[in-house]
């Protein structure tokens, strides 16, 4: 059966930009090194109509070889970056890290400069260019009705889908007992979403990465599985081919474990933020601090209005900035882009540390982007996260 390796292509020249294209495809990338072979991936992926991309530049907060760094005192260890836009003015502050709220002069102090590239997954673009795809190979295929990004062609008894399955909702064309019944090809857009594809031999699955630096053929693979009448057994434990989040294990991996799997209990104090009774963030991180109670607040909002899980508010960048203005002293006041990159920041530092730990976690395992892609937005995950009082910590015996 077709895989996410399926149709090499012979030849070097098919490979070149791939880690690239890869890192560009994962929706809301901030990427550096800027090199020139990014640089040319991105103008490619850009002209396929697959990403928007932009290149910023940025200082960092502490940095031993910056002027400045001498006055950094107890800020010496922050990691914190701050984007440097046209419309800051550092003579009236506007320049402050998200982390730690320090002001920052970087004309002034000649702070050194960081390129980094942001790109951004278009969902026409990428439905656009699957559909070309098919077409140039004269394969002719149909919407499916009410399910985004999937088609079906005829062939075969019951013909063959195409889906795309990050931006697929339909749980019925994501199960392993559709899978069986109807041939599907299966394409995962972000790379990481590879991943989440249950392991199973017969399950027709690929990379839009691959496919577009010709390691794998779109086409062959939809008239192999047209053309291919071996039977597909299920498993005995039926699992969707495709989930939003990890596939979880079935065995705890520590018996003194009591969250349920797949729940991530988070506790929020002035300083202090647990996910599963482990701490998550430094004391010193106001702003993460900050942020976290504005989400927690409206999550709790939606679930004392009895709203399902699919419509909990997502807020964006300048909504949250603007309520934590209003919450917040003026001094430690974040506009929408330091807000959007403390955010990434902290879906990073959670799903690193809840992985080291044990438990199997994504980067919106706990703070989600907008399910929905017209609107940008955050929020706690309401599928996967609960909120309790601060308990206090466990003595050891």
């Amino acid at each position: 059966m077709a895989s996410a390796s399926s149709h090499p292509k012979s030849g070097t020249n098919s490979r070149k930009g791939e880690a690239e294209i890869g890192q560009l495809l994962q929706n809301k990338a901030a990427l550096e090194p800027v090199t020139p072979a990014l640089l040319k991936a991105a103008r490619h992926l850009q002209k396929l109509g697959l990403i928007s991309w932009r290149q910023i530049e940025y200082v960092k907060c502490a940095f031993s070889e910056d002027h400045d760094f001498q006055f950094a005192d107890g800020n010496r260890t922050c990691t914190g970056r701050i984007p440097l836009e046209k419309q800051l003015d550092e003579n009236a502050g506007d320049c402050r890290c998200p982390e730690c709220g320090r002001k920052v002069y970087p004309l002034r102090h000649r702070k050194r400069r960081f390129p980094e590239l942001r790109s951004r997954v278009l969902q026409d673009g990428v439905e656009k260019y699957v559909l070309k795809l098919l077409e140039k190979g004269d394969i002719a295929v149909q919407a499916v009705d009410g399910v985004s990004g999937a088609w079906r062609m005829n062939g075969g008894v019951t013909g063959v889908y195409i889906c795309l399955a990050d931006y697929c909702e339909d749980d019925r064309l994501l199960s392993v007992q559709w899978a069986q019944q109807n041939p599907t090809c299966y394409v995962a857009v972000t790379p990481r979403a590879l991943e989440k594809f249950i392991n199973i031999e017969w399950v027709s699955k690929m990379m839009l990465a691959d496919i577009v630096n010709g390691q794998a053929s779109l086409v062959d693979t939809v008239r192999s599985l047209a053309a291919d009448t071996s039977a597909r057994p299920v498993p005995d434990i039926a699992t969707p081919v495709f989930t939003k989040g990890g596939h979880q294990p079935k065995v705890r991996s520590s018996a003194a474990e009591q969250v349920p799997l797949g729940l991530f209990v988070m506790e929020l104090g002035d300083k202090t933020a647990r996910i599963n009774s482990m701490d998550m963030l430094d004391t010193r991180a106001v702003t993460g601090h900050a942020i976290l109670r504005e989400l927690a607040k409206a999550f709790l909002q939606d679930l004392l209005a009895n709203k399902a899980p699919q419509h909990f508010l997502c807020q964006t960048p300048s909504e949250l900035a603007n309520a934590l203005q209003e919450a917040t002293d003026k001094k430690d006041a974040m506009d929408a882009d330091q807000v959007r990159r403390t955010i990434n920041r902290l879906q990073e530092a959670f799903e690193q540390r809840l992985c080291k730990a044990g438990p199997v976690a994504e980067h919106d395992s706990i703070i989600e982007a907008s399910p929905d892609t017209r609107k940008e937005g955050y929020r706690l995950n309401p599928f996967k996260v609960a909120i309790r009082p601060l308990l206090p910590p466990k003595t050891p015996k």
